[in-house]
């Protein structure tokens, strides 16, 4: 292996970095599954699953808390769920710009139906009449729910729903009023049946339709794949279910949406072994009729082991904020990692590993965007601050880079050799500050060269195998 050594001076902009807090109040017990949305006035609503409470609460309650724009709790955490027997589990909640959330939860409370979705409004940290059973259909279970909300009130919710469509697991949604008060039945998402359809999400458009996407399993002959629909505003399908990857091998799944005001639409997802080690994160655009835009794109550059649990969120125009779970990449076990990328689907941000504390398992995570160059994670966090899993948030712009490599290539004109040289010229007119360690390697006899760019000041590797 041939490598070349050269040391230069450059610099990054990190646009903000703040230090972790703690989401949650109590610290003794397990609190996880966050779920965060924001409203139009920088407030945010962090709401999560807590286990092992006492009785007298609830043992497995559902929380929210409210934070300003200057991360400063608003009243205490709130416990959401009415019913307090059994478990309460995987919150989701989606906010307005007015303020008004809708959150949802699996609720298990006898054995007769298992687990049911139930549903409840807040104005900004206040509730608005009494928990909401979702589903119209009782038996067996209903779980994994998601929820998305119009400016005007009027909200969805979608499920997976365990033997009622003939199958294993179906998608069920179900639309409601500002008030709670469901809006015509609860509709059948997919129409392929066999097996398992499940894990939905959705968003709304501008214009009331809404999209769901789910996993189905050997749909598109390997193990699951994703697939999606989009739904006019009065419930009726606007256009056929649809395959969202290209790549079929193995399992892709745990999807997320993010919807633009042309109503094209991208859908994030880990696939497993695509990206030649375990899972990585890919996306796919679309248009408005749900017709693909180009190819799917990988977008992790760190491919060891495997990252999951994907979240996306819009910037400014098309250009994207993902952030997912990664294995060992932060030097333990589970971690959070984040990038930006532009309408284009090319990384304009490095790569960063989002949380500081790094012990053990931080995962589970969520986000909101907060401008055009900064969002706010949350995340589950194990023994970071108590005695097991709590919510801790931070506050994170990624970096920049600054200077740009831009190869050319020469040919040796005279001598012996047939080998070319690539020569990489490093624009570095606005830049002080760090030093970086760029080193050039060739692997074996391969005719590619890599680069690999380390900051000196932090020891943290900022571009590894580029191109």
């Amino acid at each position: 292996m041939k490598k070349i050594f050269l040391l230069l001076v450059l610099s990054s902009t990190l646009l903000l970095s703040q230090n972790e807090f703690l989401v949650n109040t109590l610290t003794d017990t397990t609190q996880r599954w966050p779920s965060v949305d924001k409203d139009g006035s920088g407030n945010y609503y962090v709401v999560w699953q807590s286990i092992f409470l006492p009785s007298s609460i609830s043992p497995y309650p559902i929380y929210l808390q409210m934070f300003n724009s200057n991360d400063v709790k608003v009243g205490g955490e709130i416990l959401v769920n009415e019913a307090t027997g059994k478990k309460q589990e995987k919150p989701v909640i989606a906010t307005n710009a007015a303020g008004r959330s809708v959150i949802a939860w699996s609720s298990y409370t006898d054995f007769t139906s298992i687990y049911d979705i139930k549903a409840r409004i807040f104005n900004q940290n206040f509730p608005q009449g009494n928990e909401i059973l979702v589903n119209t259909n009782t038996l067996n279970s209903q779980s994994n729910p998601a929820v998305a909300i119009r400016l005007n009130g009027e909200f969805v919710v979608a499920w997976d729903s365990w033997y009622q469509d003939g199958g294993d697991r179906g998608v069920y949604a179900q639309r409601f009023d500002l008030t709670g008060n469901k809006v015509g039945s609860e509709f059948s998402v997919n129409t392929t049946l066999a097996y398992s359809q499940a894990k939905p999400r959705v968003k709304y458009f501008s214009d009331g339709k809404f999209i769901i996407i789910w996993e189905s399993f050997k749909q598109d002959g390997s193990g699951y794949g994703m697939y999606g629909r989009i739904f006019n505003s009065d419930g009726t399908a606007n256009t056929n279910e649809f395959p969202i990857n290209t790549y079929t091998t193995d399992y892709q799944w745990f999807g997320d949406v993010e919807v633009f005001n042309d109503d094209s639409f991208i859908v994030a997802w880990c696939s497993w072994e695509q990206d030649g080690d375990d899972g990585g994160i890919y996306v796919q655009r679309f248009n408005a009729s749900g017709l693909k835009v180009e190819s799917e794109v990988r977008i992790n550059k760190t491919t060891s082991q495997y990252q999951w649990l994907p979240r996306i969120k819009k910037l400014i125009g098309k250009n994207v904020a993902l952030v997912w779970s990664s294995w060992k990449q932060d030097g333990s076990r589970e971690g959070i990692v984040a990038a930006f990328i532009d309408e284009n689907n090319q990384r304009y941000t490095f790569e960063t590993v989002v949380n500081n504390y790094s012990e053990s398992f931080q995962w589970e995570p969520d986000f909101i965007v907060t401008d055009e160059n900064e969002i706010l994670v949350v995340w589950s966090s194990w023994e970071q601050f108590g005695n097991d899993y709590d919510i801790v948030a931070r506050r994170i712009g990624l970096e920049k880079p600054q200077g740009v490599i831009n190869p050319s290539f020469n040919s040796h004109l005279t001598g012996t050799t047939t080998a070319k040289i690539v020569t990489h010229v490093v624009d570095s007119t606005a830049l002080t500050g760090h030093t970086y360690l760029v080193s050039f390697q060739v692997p074996g006899s391969s005719d590619t060269v890599y680069a690999k760019i380390e900051d000196q000041n932090t020891s943290q590797t900022k571009i590894q195998n580029f191109p």
